[in-house]
């Protein structure tokens, strides 16, 4: 059923026969039509409906009793006295929302699968989406960071002149690949956007040092101390099969014996003796790629990285600061927690993005309560991987992660935006098993728009603020091991620990 205004007008439509009946009907006659319309919500015999402005869906199945209880205090309450269709519709979705929302707290909305709410909860979604075009339309218009320009965006002491402006544009409109190297220090929080470039490179050379010393405690280990150690063979083992199976299709890790897979190998061996208490987690090979890819991005036929004029070049200069880039990401992002328990962080994950639809769109997160999506199950990997995997532009996405507002979670707020964002077809599925949507989510995301995601999730941050956002001091300085040469109670002290030692009672 469909209202229609200039003149007043009632259509009916049957679907399957596709005979419309209008009934036009005078101002005098207004108060009346509400008054039909809300007994017809009321009842349970039709909800609002996307199809059309203006229109209801008729369930096919209603009966005497589809709502148990409609308690008198949910009515339909027209805000003003100059009453239109526009304000009518907008009273009528609150009253239906307040409804359902009233009925599923009760545990008494319909069960039969047939009972139209998911196209109830596309038509209120929709409303949400409207809001979410006006708030991307006060959004400023930004550029994207090239390469030639990198040096311009920083002042005579190397300081960079606008640190906002500066995130926002890496946020909504990223960066040239060419001058990812030059960024990604202050992407992840590397060096402090407010750092001098003599500070900087005071801080690279110690994280030199340090690299060096990850690298050398790694290559002293011998076999025997390895393989006494449950915990390091346990990870070097895991490390050399997962590296093994690590984007094979990229000409820098198609030659097994090629310095690609092994420079992976030694990074993530390295972290391991970097956080002990952490070590290898699974996926960490996959977050290796495209750091690591960023700083080399051009490879020969044989595995080996060149540069533009296809020469060989030297990959053990980048292998530091891609290191520390990789660490930075995962503790500015919050990630080893949910590398490190990741079932259970998932879950947490899934709570809080069900916890944000509910705020911003009630009848969509009852809509994937009812279905048993709002575990959001399919979603698992990506939140591993930070949906390396899912979307072409990685980037795009991690600029987002990483440069948003609070990047501790940020990742809960681009799901949030992905399901505010594919509700409608998520919504729509005949099939919306967990195997189904396994299938079909690929498929939702490759239909958004990455640039559009960035901006709901900055709705649903403004909406629906974070909770208890680890406030980072502003003089933070770089985290490090502090050791001078790294020993585990697996492995007992190294001679150079000794030696160290030794040395240090001398003095």
């Amino acid at each position: 059923m469909r209202l229609g205004e200039n003149p007043y007008s009632l259509t009916i439509t049957l679907v399957d026969k596709n005979t419309p009946r209008t009934f036009e009907f005078s101002n005098s006659e207004f108060i009346s039509m509400t008054e039909l319309v809300e007994q017809l919500i009321k009842n349970g015999i039709s909800v609002p409906s996307s199809k059309e402005q203006y229109s209801l869906e008729f369930y096919k199945r209603c009966h005497r009793g589809v709502y148990p209880y409609t308690p008198p205090h949910i009515q339909l309450i027209i805000e003003s006295n100059d009453c239109n269709l526009f304000t009518f519709w907008n009273c009528l979705h609150n009253f239906f929302q307040q409804l359902i929302i009233h009925l599923d707290s009760s545990e008494t909305l319909p069960k039969d699968p047939q009972f139209p709410l998911g196209i109830a909860a596309r038509a209120a979604h929709d409303r949400v989406l409207d809001e979410i075009n006006e708030f991307a339309k006060s959004i400023p218009h930004y550029k994207k960071i090239t390469y030639e320009e990198f040096p311009s965006l920083f002042d005579e002491n190397g300081v960079l002149k606008d640190p906002v402006e500066f995130k926002a544009r890496l946020y909504h409109a990223g960066i040239e690949p060419s001058a990812m190297p030059l960024a990604l220090p202050f992407v992840f929080a590397v060096y402090d956007l407010n750092s001098t470039a003599e500070s900087r490179e005071k801080l690279k050379q110690e994280l030199e040092d340090e690299f060096k010393n990850l690298k050398a405690q790694v290559e002293a280990y011998t076999p025997t101390q390895i393989e006494n150690n449950v915990k390091l063979s346990s990870a070097f083992r895991v490390i050399k099969h997962d590296v093994s199976r690590t984007d094979r299709h990229l000409l820098a890790f198609k030659s097994t014996e090629g310095p690609g897979l092994q420079m992976v190998t030694r990074l993530l061996e390295s972290y391991c003796v970097f956080n002990p208490p952490i070590g290898y987690l699974q996926g960490m090979n996959d977050l290796f790629v495209p750091i690591l890819l960023a700083f080399l991005p051009k490879w020969d036929d044989n595995g080996n990285p060149v540069s533009e004029d296809s020469q060989v070049i030297d990959h053990e200069q980048f292998l530091s600061t891609i290191f520390w880039c990789f660490d930075a990401m995962l503790r500015n992002t919050d990630h080893l927690d949910l590398l490190a328990d990741v079932t259970k962080q998932c879950q947490i994950q899934a709570n809080e993005v069900q916890k944000i639809l509910t705020k911003v769109s009630p009848l969509a997160a009852i809509w994937m309560k009812k279905k048993e999506l709002k575990d959001l199950l399919w979603c698992y990997s990506d939140f591993v991987l930070l949906f390396k995997r899912s979307f072409p532009d990685i980037w795009g996405v991690w600029l987002q992660l990483n440069c948003a507002p609070y990047p501790q979670k940020w990742l809960t707020y681009f799901v949030a935006a992905i399901v505010v964002q594919g509700f409608n077809r998520i919504s729509s599925l005949e099939d919306v098993t967990i195997t189904a949507m396994m299938d079909q989510f690929p498929r939702i995301l490759e239909g958004l728009d990455l640039t559009l995601l960035g901006e709901t999730a900055l709705w649903l941050a403004e909406k629906v603020p974070p909770q208890n956002v680890k406030e980072k001091p502003e003089d933070k300085q770089f985290k490090m091991s502090g050791f001078k040469y790294f020993e585990t109670p697996w492995t007992g002290p190294s001679e150079t620990s000794l030696l160290y030692q030794h040395q240090s009672k001398s003095n």
